[in-house]
């Protein structure tokens, strides 16, 4: 005969004198989603990058009421303002080997990727294309739904072909 404690979990076989416990598995904890409810910032790295060269921390802030993740690179890409509206200025920005970590951020928390850019005035106008005016940064979050623009000033290359900017991972 077996008789189960159901407040305490434990269960005794009469007669024989053996008791032992019952554990109930652990509930997961609920996953954390991606960042996607952010503040955006874009500010200059002291120290710069080196000659023809200049780097820029880009920071996300969870504004959310719940803890989120980034993780890996961002995609970023330049952009201009006109009279249609936005548009996309010159290739995607190369992302870095580096492999990164989930970082986790509780609501106000940040997290920063480093974006190193080449002067485009430097590369040969046969590989550059014409060298424009920007206004914005382009950045998706890794996992976000939406994409965000960010009010900086640079220049890019035009050709899409011709990466002219580095992102890191998000730390």
């Amino acid at each position: 005969m077996q008789r189960i404690s159901k407040l305490t979990g434990t269960a005794a076989i009469v007669g024989l004198g053996l008791s032992f416990s019952v554990m109930a598995p652990a509930q997961a904890a609920p996953a954390v989603g991606a960042c996607d409810n952010v503040s955006v910032t874009v500010n200059p790295v002291e120290g710069g990058a080196g000659t023809g060269a200049y780097t820029e921390a880009l920071t996300v802030t969870n504004m959310s009421d719940q803890e989120c993740q980034v993780s890996g690179h961002p995609d970023v890409q330049r952009a201009t303002i006109h009279d249609g509206g936005v548009s996309l200025a010159g290739a995607p920005v190369e992302k870095t080997a580096e492999l990164g970590e989930t970082v986790y951020l509780e609501p106000g928390q940040s997290a920063t990727a480093e974006l190193r850019v080449t002067r485009p005035e430097l590369f040969d106008s046969a590989d550059c294309g014409v060298v424009v005016d920007t206004h914005l940064i382009n950045m998706k979050l890794p996992g976000a739904a939406h994409e965000r623009q960010v009010y900086d000033e640079s220049t890019a290359c035009t050709s899409p072909a011709l990466a002219t900017s580095t992102v890191g991972v998000f730390k």
